[in-house]
């Protein structure tokens, strides 16, 4: 636009001189001339100084420069903006950058004590920091540009706003989990609420049939419900992880604990569903963000697979000798080697011939087979029983009371929940409680 000005303005002047040129050294005509020529240099400065400035953010390079620490708990960002004027010439106006994440109000300054910014030009601005409170994950930070004088109007105020996104982990809602079950599937869901009030804070749920979580194995959990056992994931959140999956927001329903319906019988459901809280501040829109609740589909092992795993995770050589006690264990099966091993270490009936590979495990089973391969100590005991459950009669009863007593299965329900099918993830648990003692 300024050049295309520019050649008209030239040309005017190139005309103007061939006309005085043609019409000679008249002293009548040469007064005509500069005449016209001073009215018409006249007219084109007053079109231009009438024309507004038009001051916008053009572009804007975001670069982290500081994470927070214990005594400023801010992230720190360093910002290039860029401006451009695109209206009429800027001269010597007082120009701001505002951000409304803190309190960085910049004068812009190139001319003096003031800012001249001509028509289509740029200017940039180098190194100006905005912060974001480190207590919150997600928010919007906003950027203003203004020219804060009475007598210069700037024309489109539109363009004068930049914001950007803010995203950062580990979480800030923390410890989510699940208090209980109720009767009709839903889960209660609870998290830490101490440093701040839901007076000021509004709470949603994402929820997600699919992630990108194949690599994140995740912390094990359980509750119990309904005399019922249980087990999720709890997946530490990341921006990967977010943005890997569909979800679908819902608002909170509660006060303190949650109810979240995610299946209708979360104990027989063959789907996987992914969760995880946003509580947002109300004022300023930023948001904490919980780690992710897993819910998988409830598994199954049989005997085979557990002796198989419990060698894998334990991280026992096989030792058979080429040698298999059972009967109904063929030698070339790709278990029997296992199988052998465990009857070996003795974690299995010495006096049975028969080892049914494709029964089910159960939790006691596996429980009892982690702690006595581990050398647990019976006679250590919590004096309360741990497990509602399980009472003193039991079989069962000194060895989760001996779980208790070495402070470990913490992350286990108020009930035990004994004669239910094993899982992979279940026995997992426990050899990683145990893993050190062995």
């Amino acid at each position: 636009m300024k050049k295309k000005k520019n050649i008209f303005y030239g040309l005017f002047i190139v005309s103007a001189i061939a006309v005085g040129t043609i019409v000679g050294p008249s002293i009548k005509n040469s007064n005509i001339l500069e005449t016209s020529i001073l009215t018409m240099f006249s007219n084109v400065l007053e079109y231009k100084n009438s024309v507004p400035p038009d001051l916008a953010i053009d572009k804007v390079y975001i670069k982290q420069l500081i994470e927070p620490t214990e005594k400023f708990n801010y992230y720190t960002y360093d910002l290039r903006v860029h401006l451009i004027n695109n209206g009429g010439d800027l001269d010597g106006a007082k120009v701001m950058l505002d951000s409304d994440s803190d309190s960085n109000h910049l004068f812009i300054k190139n001319n003096g004590g003031g800012f001249s910014l001509g028509e289509g030009e740029e200017y940039i601005v180098r190194h100006y920091e905005v912060l974001f409170d480190a207590r919150y994950n997600k928010g919007i930070v906003d950027l203003e540009l203004r020219i804060d004088d009475q007598e210069i109007e700037d024309v489109n105020l539109d363009n004068n706003i930049y914001s950007f996104e803010v995203f950062h982990f580990p979480s800030n809602l923390k410890n989510i989990g699940i208090d209980s079950i109720q009767d009709d599937g839903s889960f209660i869901v609870n998290f830490d609420i101490e440093d701040y009030s839901f007076d000021d804070y509004e709470v949603e749920f994402f929820f997600s049939d699919q992630l990108k979580d194949e690599e994140i194995e995740g912390a094990y959990k359980e509750v119990y419900g309904q005399e019922k056992a249980y087990a999720y994931t709890v997946l530490e959140n990341s921006i990967e992880l977010i943005n890997s999956g569909n979800w679908i927001k819902r608002p909170g329903v509660g006060e303190n604990d949650f109810k979240v319906k995610v299946f209708n019988d979360p104990y027989i459901s063959e789907e996987t569903y992914y969760v995880y809280a946003s509580a947002k501040n109300t004022i300023t829109g930023d948001e904490k963000i919980s780690d992710i609740l897993k819910f998988s589909p409830m598994e199954k092992m049989n005997r085979a697979e557990f002796a198989q795993l419990f060698m894998e995770y334990f991280e026992i050589d096989i030792f058979d000798d080429g040698v298999i006690f059972y009967e109904d264990i063929p030698v070339d099966e790709w278990y029997a080697p296992a199988v052998q091993t465990v009857y070996n270490l003795g974690l299995t009936e010495l006096d049975e011939t028969i080892f049914n590979p494709n029964e089910i495990v159960t939790r006691e089973e596996v429980l009892i087979s982690v702690m006595e391969y581990s050398g647990a100590d019976l006679t250590i005991a919590q004096e309360a029983y741990r497990f509602e459950d399980v009472e003193e009669e039991n079989d069962l009863h000194p060895y989760v009371q001996a779980l208790a007593g070495e402070e470990k299965g913490s992350e286990l329900g108020e009930g035990f929940d004994q004669e239910s099918p094993a899982s992979r993830a279940f026995l997992k648990y426990l050899i990683m409680e145990y893993g050190n003692d062995s």
